[in-house]
């Protein structure tokens, strides 16, 4: 029976996505799951799934395990060849907190990305990618700050939720814009498919967006949490919307794949 990710009470349910050189060249007959205490060695094996009328295992809940622990796979291919892959990274279900930012992604990007056929569906690995992406740039401004997606102040999460979305789609479509092509004919008739561009144009001015009011907010969260600036009138409302400035900024990403 397939652990559920619903399951919150013990343990750690881990999923981890099949390569593509995996799926088209192996005949997968088993994956083996790897912990370890630290990131770069001690690793161990601690259970081997076996695939079922070739439907390659993608989960696994470890009963004992935690987000402390660190995990790979490996996939085993059928006999007689029983070669065993290089290792592969995986990735924790989202908790409670991450599902609540991972909605509200969802509900901000435009139905024609996350429904695009060139880059495939946005999944909850993408957003978590995002959201951990915004986090970053978010944290080394000046001064440097090391909130977590659990710490986060509720008041500011409009910002976060911004970056994130501007990694999240950048992630997706870096891959896409590198295929822009010109065609010319010998008459002077030419045509440009330019995603490229349309792509820097629609980062550059989120980002310069963001820059200024990401100042501001370190400014009101300096000096020991006391609010010597709370008087400075910010452009943006506190109660935690995404302005509809940042979203029409957004917006232009719709235009890229077409």
């Amino acid at each position: 029976m397939s652990p559920t990710p619903l399951d919150l009470n013990s343990g750690v349910i881990i999923a981890w996505n099949v390569p593509i050189e995996i799926k088209e060249n192996w005949n997968v007959a088993s994956v083996n799951v790897y912990r370890s205490n630290s990131l770069n060695g001690g690793y161990s094996l601690i259970q081997t799934l076996n695939a079922v009328n070739n439907n390659i295992p993608t989960e696994y809940k470890d009963p004992n395990g935690s987000r402390k622990y660190y995990y790979l796979v490996t996939f085993v291919s059928a006999p007689p060849e029983s070669k065993e892959s290089s290792y592969h990274l995986t990735y924790f279900y989202p908790n409670p907190n991450e599902l609540r930012y991972i909605y509200i992604l969802k509900s901000s990007i435009p139905d024609y990305l996350k429904t695009n056929t060139v880059i495939g569906e946005f999944t909850d690995y993408d957003y978590l990618i995002g959201l951990n992406l915004g986090l970053q740039y978010f944290n080394s401004y000046p001064p440097l700050t090391n909130f977590t997606l659990d710490n986060f102040p509720r008041q500011y999460e409009y910002i976060l939720i911004g970056t994130a979305l501007m990694f999240t789609i950048v992630s997706r479509y870096l891959p896409v814009s590198s295929r822009d092509w010109t065609y010319s004919e010998p008459g002077g008739v030419t045509m440009q498919y330019d995603r490229g561009s349309k792509f820097q144009t629609a980062f550059d001015l989120i980002q310069k967006m963001f820059a200024q009011y990401i100042t501001l907010i370190k400014m009101d969260l300096s000096i020991d949490n006391v609010q010597g600036f709370g008087t400075i009138p910010l452009p943006l409302s506190l109660g935690g919307v995404i302005p509809q400035g940042v979203l029409n900024v957004l917006s232009l990403f719709t235009s890229i794949g077409r």
